[in-house]
């Protein structure tokens, strides 16, 4: 334990001062690697040690006990996790004598278990340091730092325990190996030979010396050379040596991290094949020397193999073409699955022995024999009511061998899977999953048939009452026997399915074409199944007969343009209306309900028709600088609808959002406010105005948006140093580099960007730098109640303050009273936007009055 301790200490030191920037950040962490390879080779007892060494290094590190004991556990924390994946859940054995081995530690030791320490790390960093820092560049450089370690350091550890047998005989030769690969490493790490070698990429010499590596040496001499390539890596990084001197700053640990990792793997992978190989190979050669060319052996085998095995040969007509195959060899096996017997069966074709065989299976053999190509299939015998699985290979040209193995088991246990996936085991009834499907068929079936279908939702009333003071047992009784009941009353095309506790559904089809006939035979099946659960149930442990009631909800539908959980929920609400009423009732869906959600339908359809139409347009609300001076507008979308007068976003927005429609929105008046920003730059009193376009997220993030920006512009001819593009707080935070990107690519042409609502949203603050921004909104809501809100009043101060700080211009949005002019003008706001200075109008000539006195 003490050695233990010991080791941490010392290897995080040596890092910490030698190999770190600012002794935080670190290319490799080897504690990781040796507090995991401790507690694979000694058990949990070691964490106590792991902890110890943790904090004595973390404490001289930061100086501060209560930091160094968080940190700690985080370490502690990641080796246990890593031990706890690695013995309990997976076959792992410390000799990494397999692939599947060496990758579970790197899943689950270098991949996963590392994310504990790395998370607790970052954030102690974050809130115990007297400058935070940022959590996500922590938390990565954390991980990275732990995987690198557990890659190299456990492997190192686990297979160095014992010097190998044959390093014992060959370890000059294995020295001299290892000799070379360091010298490799010193060329491509430490500059040794850069003059000479300079015109020669040796960026990957180092996989050319881990080859031969892995081969001679195994994974001993495969790990040791890694150390050894780490340790020349982090010196020459150090000293701003090597390959890697001429990258970035920021990226050369990273790319140092990288070459590092994947040549471990690489060469970890490679070692373990070989020697995987060779112990394969020296198994084969065992099992060779024991069996032999000895005939008899093979026959034994032959004979006593428990999957049946027989050989064939193809008959051929004179084109080639396979039209039987004969048997030549069959093992006792084969006789006991098949019901064939070698004696009768040998030296006679198929169609002597099965004359009912189909010329596709002689076909699908014949494949096989002639062209070498093995197959495999599964098949049900109804002879003898067996599943079988069946391999057929060439063993040479113009004959097959296939392999039967008896697969009725695992085909019963597919089956019973199956139904226990969809089906519910308490009352053999169909589940969620099942009903989900049978509904959706039966809307479709709807549709077909142009008639109505009933979903009906039942839930049983004081069913907890009984489980209370009966216990479940008689509850479950009770379902299954509910269960039955329903089942008794319904026609054999219709659906009972439970879809939980004491819910029960049924899917009622072939109603009647008419909507109110539809109702009437949907009410009867109702009234049935209520007469039939109103007889008394004789439950065991329960004297008296139990009677109970039922509370039932309604719905019908007609076609396929309802989505399915859209039903469920219309006759969940229906059936909570019939418990409001007092329960033992039925009720059919809210019809006012109803007509809300038609009513959506229809907008949708308008909408999409009144796009095609081009029955969208847009108005225009100016933005007044303090001088009174006009010097933008806003383009906001208004619709024209036929019969229905202009109609204002609010009532058709969100039906855009949530149906995709505010994408082809979007590129609507995205067209019609460039058209209209060329006509005003194209006239001397108008040109220097910008117009604001708002944009949706959705659209923001379709792959061909910068597309469209650039179309909008070229086809219409207008300067894009005139558009301002809105963009919400929501839309910078979704994807937070792909934005910027965009961003900067539509800036680069001249096109500018305005923050719009800013305030609203939780951590813009921290992109704000980083954003190509022309300007940001205040939004109404903070301009409503100045200057009477005084927490309003602060937070448009610290808006104001800190955009001028940033060289932000700011618009305030919502301004409806002098009051709130005044305020933001002696507070510094340059501009402003709102019914105090006009309402949005459709005629561009009406934008800009004079500026309003104020009395």
């Amino acid at each position: 334990m003490a050695a233990l301790v010991l080791t941490y200490f010392l290897l995080a030191r040596i890092v910490l001062t030698y190999f770190s920037e600012n002794h935080i950040v670190t290319l490799v962490w080897p504690p990781s690697g040796l507090a995991l390879a401790a507690l694979l080779l000694g058990g949990k007892r070691f964490w106590p040690g792991i902890m110890t060494g943790a904090f004595l290094a973390n404490w001289l590190a930061s100086g501060s006990p209560v930091t160094a004991l968080a940190i700690a556990a985080g370490n502690t924390g990641e080796a246990l996790l890593g031990w706890w994946l690695l013995s309990r859940h997976f076959p792992f054995e410390a000799r990494l004598s397999t692939l599947r081995q060496y990758y579970h530690l790197l899943l689950w030791g270098a991949v996963v278990a590392p994310v504990v320490a790395a998370l607790n790390g970052s954030m102690v960093l974050h809130f115990a340091t007297p400058a935070p820092q940022s959590i996500l560049t922590n938390f990565v450089t954390w991980w990275l730092g732990d995987a690198l370690g557990v890659i190299l350091v456990t492997p190192l550890i686990l297979v160095w325990r014992h010097l190998p047998s044959h390093w014992r005989s060959g370890f000059l030769s294995a020295s001299a190996t290892l000799a070379l690969g360091a010298l490799a490493g010193q060329i491509v790490f430490l500059g040794w030979f850069h003059t000479w070698l300079e015109p020669v990429s040796h960026e990957y010499w180092m996989y050319l010396f881990a080859v031969p590596v892995a081969i001679r040496l195994g994974v001993n001499g495969v790990s040791l050379f890694l150390v050894i390539l780490m340790i020349q890596a982090l010196t020459g990084e150090a000293q701003g040596i090597g390959i890697f001197t001429f990258d970035e700053p920021r990226t050369r640990m990273l790319n140092i991290w990288l070459y590092t990792a994947s040549l471990s793997v690489v060469s970890m992978s490679l070692a373990i094949l070989f020697a995987e190989r060779r112990q394969t190979e020296h198994i084969l050669r065992i099992e060779r020397d024991k069996l032999g060319d000895s005939e008899s052996r093979l026959r034994q085998l032959f004979e006593n193999m428990t999957t049946g095995l027989a050989l064939h040969e193809v008959i051929c007509d004179a084109n080639g073409m396979v039209v039987d195959y004969r048997f030549l060899s069959a093992n006792p096996a084969y006789e006991s699955l098949t019901g064939l017997k070698a004696a009768k069966i040998v030296g006679r074709t198929v169609r002597e022995v099965l004359p009912g065989t189909e010329q596709y299976w002689i076909d699908e053999f014949g494949k096989v024999a002639l062209s070498g190509e093995p197959s495999t299939y599964e098949n049900y015998s109804r002879e003898l009511g067996q599943w079988y699985h069946v391999r057929t290979f060439c063993p040479k040209i113009g004959q097959f061998a296939v392999i039967v193995s008896n697969i009725t088991e695992r085909k019963r246990a597919e089956e019973e899977i199956r139904y226990l996936a969809l089906y519910d085991p308490l009352t053999a009834l169909p589940n969620r999953r099942l009903l989900l499907d049978r509904l959706k068929q039966a809307t479709m079936a709807s549709e077909r048939h142009h008639t109505f279908g009933g979903l009906i939702l039942l839930d049983l009333d004081r069913f907890k009452t009984l489980n209370d003071s009966r216990g479940h047992a008689a509850g479950d009784t009770l379902l299954a026997e509910v269960a039955r009941r329903l089942n008794a009353n319904v026609r054999t095309e219709d659906t009972v399915a439970r879809l939980g506790g004491d819910e029960f559904v049924l899917i009622v089809e072939g109603l009647d074409s008419d909507k109110a006939t539809a109702a009437g035979q949907v009410e009867h099946i109702v009234e049935q199944l209520r007469s039939a659960l109103e007889h008394p149930f004789t439950l065991e442990g329960i004297d008296a007969d139990f009677v109970t009631t039922a509370s039932i909800g309604l719905t019908l539908f007609q076609g396929t343009e309802t989505p399915i959980e859209e039903l469920l929920k219309q006759a969940d609400v229906a059936l909570y209306q019939a418990k409001d009423s007092g329960r033992n009732a039925a009720r059919f869906f809210d019809p006012a309900m109803q007509a809300a959600i038609e009513s959506r339908v229809a907008l949708e359809k308008a909408m999409r028709k009144g796009l095609a139409r081009d029955e969208f347009i847009l108005h225009y609300q100016s933005q007044i600088d303090h001088t009174g001076r006009p010097i933008g507008v806003e383009a906001l979308i208004r619709w024209e609808r036929p019969d229905h007068g202009l109609v204002l976003p609010g009532e058709f927005i969100h039906i855009a959002e949530d149906t995709g429609l505010i994408i082809d929105l979007g590129k609507c008046v995205l067209t019609k406010a460039c058209q209209q920003l060329s006509r005003w730059q194209s006239d001397p009193r108008t040109e220097a105005l910008h117009l604001s376009v708002n944009v949706s997220a959705k659209q923001f993030h379709q792959p061909d948006f910068i597309d469209q920006v650039k179309t909008s512009l070229e086809a219409s001819a207008a300067r894009p140093d005139g558009l301002i593009l809105e963009l919400t707080e929501s839309i910078i935070l979704d994807r937070v580099e792909h934005v910027i990107a965009a961003m900067n690519e539509l800036s680069e042409l001249g096109v500018g960007f305005s923050l719009d609502d800013f305030g609203t949203g939780y951590s813009s603050l921290s992109y704000l730098k980083r954003l190509p921004l022309t300007q940001v909104k205040i939004d109404r809501t903070f301009v409503r109640d100045i200057p009477e809100d005084l927490n309003d009043v602060a937070i448009v101060r610290a808006i104001l303050a800190m955009a001028k700080s940033l060289g932000l211009y700011v618009i305030a949005e919502g301004v409806e009273t002098p009051a709130q002019h005044d305020f933001l003008l002696e507070h510094g706001c340059p501009a402003f936007q709102g019914f105090l200075f006009e309402r949005p109008q459709a005629a561009p000539a009406s934008l800009f009055p004079p500026s309003p006195s104020k009395t």
